[in-house]
């Protein structure tokens, strides 16, 4: 009887070698998808922002409210909303309209700003939401400082 472990031996170990490789590969690529997801969700909502804009048009200020007017500019894709900050320099406050406003649409939205001085300043941006359904605020808001009506 011919008794071989040593080859034996070598096929276990190239086989534990090959499950090894196996298990960190399949470790690394869900580290890498996870990042790529992420990466890919980043630039998708970066290309929407890039493609639309809003300006503020016209805000009146009565002391309790502010309604504020907005045109959007451009843009195809179909937004999540548009947020809307009245500040009278040293607090403000917003609200998200939470619906889409057509290409070159024109829409007003009111703010609350009780207890707050004139405003001086007035801020919109459009805004998408991610998977999670939290909004991605698009960078480069509209500031509007003059033409601001304030009749409190």
């Amino acid at each position: 009887m011919i008794n071989n472990k040593k080859g034996l031996s070598a096929i276990i170990g190239t086989l534990l070698i090959i499950l090894l490789v196996i298990v960190a590969v399949g470790i690394i690529w869900v580290v890498i998808r996870g990042t790529l997801e992420s990466g890919v969700e980043d630039l998708e909502a970066g290309a929407k922002c890039l493609d639309s804009s809003v300006k503020v048009t016209a805000a009146l200020c009565d002391g309790s409210t502010c309604n504020i007017t907005v045109q959007r500019q451009s843009g195809s894709d179909e937004i999540d909303g548009i947020r809307v900050i009245a500040s009278d320099g040293s607090q403000s406050n917003s609200t998200d309209s939470g619906v889409n406003l057509q290409s070159l649409g024109i829409a007003t939205y009111e703010v609350g700003i009780s207890g707050y001085g004139d405003i001086t300043s007035v801020q919109a941006a459009l805004y998408f939401n991610d998977a999670d359904g939290n909004p991605g605020i698009c960078s480069g808001a509209d500031e509007f400082t003059s033409g601001i009506n304030n009749t409190a």
